[in-house]
């Protein structure tokens, strides 16, 4: 990947310029708290907050953002199916994410790899999850 083509900004919540970059930015902030891991997808990202809030935003064409829809979004959205669940760790795939609670509870959600056997934890008939499970 050509750095120079797409460069991404640390900064508080606020959209870069078009000509800035054509990737999401990275915030520090956000309402519930600040920032504490960050992973990245094949253009998409995902983001904890201090108190185990999940953002995803960029590309959602597998459902990797987690909102139940194949939707793409600019700006960091929280993931509201995880609201109860105090995240304390995640990681992403080129098109799915895994998050880890403090209970030790693993959820996972996006694209599951063409169907292929274990597919997300789900089993074999899971191609796609757009929820986290």
């Amino acid at each position: 990947m050509d750095h120079q083509k797409y460069p991404v900004r640390v900064m508080d919540l606020a959209p870069a310029s078009e000509s800035q970059s054509t990737l999401p930015s990275i915030p520090r902030r956000l309402e519930d708290g600040v920032i504490v891991s960050v992973a990245l997808g094949a253009f998409f990202s995902v983001a904890v907050s201090s108190v185990g809030c999940v953002y995803t935003w960029g590309a959602g064409t597998e459902g990797q953002l987690g909102h139940g829809d194949k939707t793409s979004v600019a700006r960091p959205t929280l993931v509201r199916s995880l609201a109860g669940h105090a995240v304390v760790g995640i990681a992403a795939g080129e098109h799915h994410v895994l998050a880890v609670t403090n209970q030790g509870r693993v959820f996972s959600w996006g694209g599951g790899g063409g169907g292929a056997a274990g597919s997300l934890g789900h089993g074999p008939a899971c191609r796609e999850q757009l929820l986290p499970r």
